[in-house]
């Protein structure tokens, strides 16, 4: 970090009250947007919900359930302002092995973490935990305890309902540590978890709740969130008389995203695709030195790519889409003779070893939608099986269908519907 923006931190630490370090890396990068106003800040947030389930006392399970989110974070008069795209991710009942996982729902992340209390402004239940941690006026005192409101967002069991609790947050500093490589600060906090009924968005049935959270969370030394662990032992009851309790952990990870240098990337990606790309690709442009950031734009590097298959930039990272890759008709078999492209997609997807790979079925929109939908997300499910046999690691990949919902042609011609019946490979920049 720069001496003036390392100054500027501590100035902002011991002069701000009730100020979270997520707003202080808002000052931080606020600054540096004043420098290139043409680069947002993207972070990419990881939150591993981990807990047994029980109801009316009796035991329901273990609960797994995971979230991944990409997120811009834009400057605003209300302090950071995020706006993203979340992915939740399959539950299981059981700790399940290292496997590809379905994504369940995407998430529009359109919220402002600071504003805790305004009714005004757009709020969303990614992530999970807002305006954690709070920092006292004189900065973080070394013996003692202080409070600052925060906000938590519960889903006990994951029914895509979830509702927002205000909570008050205790506060001591524990030291630092050694976290990825850096040392860090330490901080412990705890919290009850009392709701009562106050989210109109909520979940209407939910009458209450009480619990006890207790927090470990580490902050770099320039004032960044990394980490959050929080344990709790929560009980829920419900209009019905139902009553649920949960008691287990959340691991929350936060860390700064890499952007891609998208000529570079889309150049050995469209290099080791071109045997699928049609009609024969033309000469790629050359790759820039990884020092810039500059490119030609993906619309010059793939004018000669054809229309079936293609490789290029999006908003979410690099997107490939395959319409040459052949299921048995209404199956998510592949017909014969489709293994040698799956080998030279696997081979390209290693180009870029440390990026999430989301695969996204779609399907001509004939028949009924449930089946549409059903099809589209076998048929994914099948090429991230046949990606993991050819070495792309299970932790890497997601997948997802949509049916005939994203048509990019008629359907009411069969060249329509053979364009719309394609396989898209999303590289996310994360």
């Amino acid at each position: 970090m720069r001496p003036f923006l390392f100054f500027l931190l501590h100035t902002i630490l011991f002069s701000m009250r009730g100020i979270s370090y997520s707003s202080v890396l808002f000052f931080l990068v606020g600054f540096s947007l004043l420098a290139e106003p043409s680069e947002l800040p993207v972070i990419r947030i990881v939150e591993k919900h981990n807990y047994s389930l029980t109801r009316n006392g009796r035991y329901q399970g273990h609960l797994y359930r995971e979230m991944r989110g990409r997120i811009e974070v834009h400057p605003s008069s209300h302090g950071p302002h995020y706006r993203g795209t979340a992915f939740l991710l399959e539950s299981f009942t059981h700790l399940a092995p290292s496997v590809p996982r379905r994504v369940d729902e995407i998430i529009d992340v359109n919220t402002y973490p600071l504003a805790l209390h305004s009714m005004d402004l757009p709020s969303s239940p990614f992530p999970s935990h807002q305006g954690i941690p709070v920092i006292p006026q004189d900065g973080i005192p070394l013996e003692g305890s202080w409070q600052g409101p925060g906000v938590v967002y519960v889903d006990p069991e994951g029914k895509g309902m979830p509702t927002r609790v205000n909570v008050l947050v205790e506060y001591r500093y524990q030291g630092t540590t050694s976290y990825e490589g850096e040392e860090v600060f330490v901080l412990w906090a705890r919290f009850g978890l009392r709701y009562k009924g106050d989210d109109p968005e909520g979940d209407p049935q939910l009458a209450k709740s009480e619990g006890s959270h207790v927090l470990t969370i580490y902050l770099s030394k320039d004032g960044v969130l990394r980490f959050i662990k929080d344990t709790f032992d929560d009980r829920f009851l419900y209009k019905d008389g139902t009553t649920l309790s949960g008691k287990g952990f959340s691991l929350i990870w936060y860390r700064e995203v890499v952007p891609f240098l998208p000529g570079t990337t889309i150049a050995l990606l469209s290099e080791s695709l071109s045997p699928l790309l049609s009609p024969t690709p033309s000469p790629l442009a050359t790759p820039e030195p990884s020092t810039t950031l500059t490119s030609p734009s993906p619309a010059e590097e793939l004018a000669s790519l054809g229309e079936e298959n293609s490789v290029e930039k999006v908003p979410e990272g690099i997107k490939i889409t395959l319409r040459t890759l052949h299921f048995l008709p209404d199956q998510a078999v592949l017909l014969p003779g489709e293994e040698a492209k799956l080998d030279i997609l696997a081979e390209a997807l290693k180009k870029a070893p440390d990026r999430t790979i989301l695969v996204v079925g779609h399907t001509a929109d004939v028949g009924k939608p449930q089946g549409q939908m059903a099809l589209s997300v076998a048929r994914a499910k099948t090429i991230v099986e046949e990606l993991v046999k050819r070495g792309i690691e299970p932790d890497r990949l997601i997948y997802l269908g949509k049916g005939g919902t994203e048509p990019v042609a008629p359907n009411h011609t069969e060249e329509g519907r053979r364009l719309n019946r394609r396989v898209e490979i999303f590289l996310l920049e994360d």
